[in-house]
């Protein structure tokens, strides 16, 4: 409801600032000056490190537990996060790469390891454990 709330708003907002020659946006540039091969390096890095850690996060979480592997996966990407905006500003595309890249590698072990939480919850659960 909320999206199409803010859809509609949007739609409003671009018709009300149309220009003479019948465009209702203009592009901006933004900060960063990178070509579309760059944008896309970037867009693409944090699958890279998502697709790697698949087996080895299962591996983790079934090895010392899924609250633990879960935890620190949500931890991680949590701060390589809050890490962004710096290594763009003063890394460049390079440094924003390599923090998408382990954005991607704790994120997919964050996936996987919520699954034996769920597994050993519904476990206890169905035995009565607390």
């Amino acid at each position: 409801m909320l999206f199409i709330i803010l859809s509609i708003s949007c739609c409003i907002e671009l018709k009300r600032h149309e220009l003479d020659n019948n465009t209702y946006f203009s592009l901006q540039h933004g900060t960063f000056e990178w070509d579309e091969y760059t944008q896309g390096l970037i867009l693409s890095s944090f699958f890279w490190g998502y697709v790697v850690t698949h087996l080895p996060g299962g591996m983790l979480a079934e090895k010392f537990g899924g609250k633990y592997v879960l935890g620190l996966g949500i931890l991680s990407t949590a701060v390589f996060t809050l890490l962004t905006p710096l290594a763009a500003t003063y890394g460049g595309a390079e440094w924003l790469i390599a923090v998408r890249v382990l954005e991607g590698l704790g994120e997919v072990s964050a996936f996987c390891a919520s699954f034996f939480t769920h597994r050993d919850t519904l476990t206890n659960l169905k035995l009565g454990i607390e």
